[in-house]
């Protein structure tokens, strides 16, 4: 009885404790669970503090992110999200000194286009782009969609295409326009900046520097990496992008840009400063539209232009606050402009047409002035050997050629000169080497012109049209513009008579502007007309000035009359085809002979008040001018003319392109960030 109750006992005792057993289990598998839970959120605490990794993957900066890392900070018990971005800077492909140091201590990458360039900027060219583009779009019905992906950065795209913008320029340029079959221009193109300055044509390029930056010091309104560079070159890369500001106000800090298939949008970001958005929003090609990557053009972003006086060591045109001195032209602005004839030495009235102008005033005879004083004493920007002619507009007037011709205007401005040396002592090209060497090097120029008309190979067929200066310009021509543009510059820019270059100058400009805005009939012309009103061409219409004698003899038949209509109404109303050559009239009979009156008597003037300062008495004060003299200035006025077609023929400015005050920016290393 008693055995019987002890082995119920000890199955009761048994069946307890294997139920504490199980109890004891399950209680510690919760508590392992609950531990591993505890633990893992604390790891996703620790891991959620790394805030901005999210931002920072390969879909928003490609392949930017693998320099992203989370970093624990100890003394914190969180992580920081280290990332590193572009810091884009312009500058020639030889500078060793970037943003953030040397090249020794901080790798500078020149962006140009090869598969260098490509691999130490971290971008893609466009076939790496569409596939990769494929593999980020989440399905059929986003693929449909051909706007901008706004999940990648934009500052990527910008690197894009500005590699983009070297490879396909430089591709054309030996491909299709020199013809080269095999083309090693990779090769000969590194972009670090240590090779040899001979091994660069191109000394305008992007660069870029890595900088490391940590996602603590993000303002809480950008929600990407940005890159930086400075607003001066931020203006500069639109510009070699051909992108056109339409808007530039820095006192409302409001700043639109478009252009050449891209966008640029700039706006204020409390806590950072001015950020921009870059966008492509439609086709974009780089062919011969492709800016002059020159150095020297990042002045005409700013609408400021190195002239041929500007001295070899000089400074003054480096800093935006300094006034400027003759070796820089300032264009963006009437009042600029105006600033600039004050520095030529115009006079007040010529200076008022800019600074004050009225309703009626005019600065537009075929094409704006400012465009003239250019081509007169500009520098040279286009590089021999290269195809690129086309560069930014430093004025604030558009540049169309589809009103006028340079080549029709040449053409009859040397017929002028030959057909006035028979009557014209000062002309006579068998006597006077530089209007021998004007007429010479204008008959190359339109050979050249004349086998690029009858040429069929690419610089012909490139650019369907029938004005042969629309066309693509043989290498031949171009360099044919070179040796007349040195011919001329190696005579002007003599130093003993530089001063005199610039009185001509200015007489000249004073002179043009009072021709256009001749509202008293000042300035006229006798033409010769039939009983039916129309003009003779036969007769060389002489110009009569206020003051002199307006009687002109005609060997034509006795119904013919004199008429005398100012010289701005003579050119208002001739035809498109006549036009060139009433203004080549105007310029050879009118202007040139008032610049040799007004500087020779201007010299004489100086001369006397020199000799009166030294107590001498000039017997020949009294005499208008020698003809030596006046013959130098003739000379000089002849040259400036011709120059300033060849210049304007030489190079080219994109019609829409048009300068938006921003002077004040020009080598500013205010920072600002691209989104």
């Amino acid at each position: 009885m008693s055995s019987n109750n002890t082995t119920d006992t000890g199955g009761s005792d048994d069946g307890d404790n294997r139920t504490e057993l199980i109890v004891a289990a399950v209680a510690l598998i919760i508590s392992i669970l609950a531990f591993v839970i505890a633990m893992l959120q604390a790891l996703q605490q620790y891991y959620s503090s790394a805030k901005g990794y999210s931002s920072c993957t390969p879909k928003v900066m490609g392949d930017w992110a693998q320099f992203t890392h989370r970093r624990f900070r100890w003394y914190e018990f969180r992580f920081e999200v280290e990332f590193e971005v572009p810091v884009i800077f312009v500058a020639p492909p030889t500078n060793p000194r970037g943003p953030l140091g040397l090249h020794d201590d901080k790798d500078i990458t020149y962006m140009t286009g090869t598969s260098d360039s490509y691999k130490k900027t971290f971008t893609w060219n466009q076939q790496q782009y569409d596939k990769i583009d494929e593999g980020l779009r989440a399905g059929n019905s986003r693929q449909a969609i051909h706007t901008a992906d706004n999940e990648l950065a934009n500052w990527l795209g910008l690197l894009m295409a500005i590699q983009r913008m070297e490879k396909e320029s430089r591709t054309w340029q030996d491909n299709e326009y020199f013809g080269h079959s095999n083309p090693q221009w990779e090769d000969q193109t590194p972009c670090h900046p240590h090779a040899p300055a001979a091994a660069f044509t191109h000394t305008l390029t992007v660069g870029m520097q890595r900088k490391k930056k940590s996602w603590d010091s993000m303002p809480e309104n950008m929600k990407k990496p940005y890159a930086t560079t400075t607003i001066s070159h931020l203006v500069e890369i639109a510009g070699m992008l051909g992108v056109h500001w339409k808007e530039f106000n820095r006192n409302e800090d409001r700043y639109r840009a478009q252009g050449n298939g891209f966008s640029i949008t700039g706006y204020d970001v409390d806590d950072l400063g001015i950020v921009f958005t870059f966008e492509k929003t439609g086709p974009t090609w780089f062919h011969e539209n492709r800016i002059v990557p020159h150095n020297r053009v990042k002045e005409l972003f700013f609408g400021y232009c190195p002239t041929i006086f500007r001295q070899v060591n000089s400074s003054n045109h480096k800093y935006a606050d300094e006034p400027k001195d003759i070796g820089t032209l300032q264009l963006g602005s009437m009042s600029s402009i105006a600033e600039t004839l004050v520095v030529i030495g115009c006079n007040t009235n010529t200076v008022q047409y800019f600074r004050k102008p009225l309703p009626g005033t005019r600065h537009i005879h075929l094409f704006p002035v400012a465009f003239e004083l250019l081509g007169m004493v500009g520098a040279v920007f286009q590089i021999p050997g290269t195809a690129f002619r086309m560069l930014p507009n430093p004025t604030i007037w558009h540049w169309d050629r589809k009103s006028f011709s340079l080549r029709t205007f040449l053409g009859d401005y040397v017929h002028a000169l030959s057909e006035a040396s028979v009557n014209e002592p000062r002309l006579n090209h068998t006597e006077n080497a530089r209007i021998a060497t004007i007429i010479k090097e204008a008959g190359k120029i339109e050979d050249k012109f004349l086998e690029l008309e009858s040429r069929d190979g690419p610089e012909a067929i490139l650019r369907p049209t029938n004005n042969t200066e629309e066309k693509i310009f043989s290498n031949d021509l171009v360099m044919a513009l070179h040796s007349s543009i040195a011919r001329c510059d190696e005579f002007l820019t003599n130093p003993s008579r530089m001063n005199l270059v610039q009185n001509v100058l200015r007489v000249h400009l004073q002179e043009v502007l009072r021709i256009l805005n001749d509202t008293e009939g000042e300035y006229k012309a006798t033409v010769v007309t039939t009983d039916k009103g129309r003009i003779n061409k036969e007769h060389i219409q002489e110009v009569v000035f206020s003051g002199a004698s307006s009687i002109i003899k005609t060997s034509g038949e006795s119904e013919e009359v004199q008429k005398e209509i100012s010289l701005l109404q003579k050119l208002d109303s001739a035809s498109s085809s006549e036009r060139h050559g009433v203004l080549a009239e105007i310029y050879l009979f009118s202007v040139r002979k008032r610049v040799i009156d007004i500087v020779c008597r201007q010299l004489v003037v100086a001369r006397s008040r020199r000799e009166r300062a030294r107590s001498f008495i000039s017997t020949a004060s009294g005499e208008p001018h020698n003809h030596d003299q006046g013959q130098e200035i003739n000379d000089i006025w002849c040259m400036l003319v011709f120059r300033m077609v060849c210049w304007l023929l030489l190079h080219d400015f994109h019609g829409k392109d048009i300068q938006v005050e921003k002077s004040e920016v020009f080598g500013s290393r205010l920072p600002v960030y691209l989104s």
